[in-house]
């Protein structure tokens, strides 16, 4: 069920999440609106309720005026991981 109130931009760009206790992943951006962020990775290493940083990379961090985003694991299957982002993801 969708949850998102603002709309989804295909975007591609690589991040890396990560967690104290499940360590970094790389991932790949395929989606993200101001409350969410879609990703595409090779390895699941971070579960659904897990809380992570998302470290974005320097031609990034201009747009999203931070080094990082801070999101909520609501979503985790083989190669996809949906998040719930915590303060805002796209600018408006």
């Amino acid at each position: 069920m969708e949850h998102r109130h603002y709309p989804r931009n295909s975007e591609e760009f690589s991040v890396t999440i990560s967690n104290p206790r499940y360590g970094s992943v790389d991932a790949k951006v395929h989606d993200i609106s101001r409350e969410g962020i879609a990703l595409r990775l090779a390895d699941m290493a971070i579960p659904a309720g897990t809380l992570v940083d998302v470290v974005l990379p320097k031609n990034q961090q201009q747009r999203f005026q931070n080094k990082g985003l801070k999101g909520y694991v609501v979503h985790a299957k083989k190669g996809v991981l949906g998040m719930w982002l915590l303060g805002q993801g796209l600018p408006a």
